[in-house]
């Protein structure tokens, strides 16, 4: 166990704590000077999500900004793993019941891109693709 001071692309140090042999020590801290600090590296997946979120037309998240910060994050990468499980999917089905599939994901993303509270993306956090295009179909079905 020992203390090393890494410095990150960004520019930014930060002193860690390391444990274990010595040869793991400096795969770790090799490892971390690869990478932006922890700030800077939330600073710019924030960047790229509010860029993502304004070229595709997206409404803008109402909530505190640390709220919004991740909220972000997380839409844009919801957004992306719905795409994602409907092409994957898309290649096990039928082709009959292709276009169910795809007026799912449709569905989907138009409430993906409709929701403007954080909370709403912070209580999703843990779903992939089909868990969202799930609840987007249970909700359907609930309101019929």
């Amino acid at each position: 166990m020992a203390w090393y001071t890494a410095t990150h692309t960004c520019g930014h140090t930060e002193d860690i704590n390391l444990i274990g042999p010595g040869d793991s020590r400096k795969q770790a801290l090799a490892l971390m000077e690869r990478q932006a600090c922890l700030p800077c590296f939330q600073a710019e997946q924030r960047r790229q999500a509010t860029a993502d979120a304004e070229q595709r037309g997206l409404p803008a998240l109402t909530g505190t900004e640390k709220q919004i910060g991740w909220a972000l994050t997380l839409r844009r990468q919801a957004l992306a793993s719905v795409v994602e499980f409907g092409e994957q999917s898309a290649s096990r089905i039928k082709s009959e019941q292709r276009g169910q599939l795809d007026e799912l994901v449709a569905a989907t993303l138009a409430r993906l891109s409709a929701e403007t509270r954080p909370a709403w993306f912070l209580d999703r956090r843990g779903l992939d693709g089909q868990g969202h295009c799930r609840q987007t179909a249970q909700a359907a079905t609930a309101a019929k």
